[in-house]
């Protein structure tokens, strides 16, 4: 193998690549001018666990995310926060109390550095209703 293959290799692996030890990665994308970020996967267990994640920090299944589950043809599952559950992340984040305060705060921090990661515009209105204390609209 040549150095300019294993470059380009390197860098696939460098992508994929979480940006936080313990946690999945999640898309984090402006589509449309919504904020979208989901977690996509073929396996079961982590779209489970990642559900539960959600669960455990006080998101409500169907009001704050929605999950599907993979398809038995290989078509990947996923785990999608919609707009009132990034509300309710960050809101948990800065006025929750305990264990719900800290998961939500790991949450919300992590999605922002994936939004940095992917493209700046995804982290402007987001980060700047994050420092207002959640109130209002993103």
């Amino acid at each position: 193998m040549n150095a300019e293959t294993a470059d380009r290799w390197l860098e696939k692996l460098e992508r994929r690549r979480t940006v936080r030890e313990g946690w999945p990665k999640y898309l984090v994308r402006l589509i449309k001018g919504a904020l979208v970020v989901r977690y996509m996967s073929t396996s079961p267990d982590g779209i489970e666990r990642e559900a539960r994640r959600l669960r455990d920090m006080g998101l409500v299944e169907g009001r704050h995310f929605a999950v599907r589950a993979p398809e038995e043809d290989g078509k990947a599952g996923f785990v999608s926060i919609i707009k009132e559950g990034l509300e309710c992340a960050v809101r948990l984040s800065i006025h929750g109390s305990g264990e719900q305060q800290r998961l939500a705060a790991e949450f919300v921090e992590y999605i922002l550095e994936r939004a940095r990661e992917g493209a700046t515009t995804c982290t402007e209105r987001p980060w700047r209703w994050w420092r207002r204390g959640g109130r209002g609209v993103p």
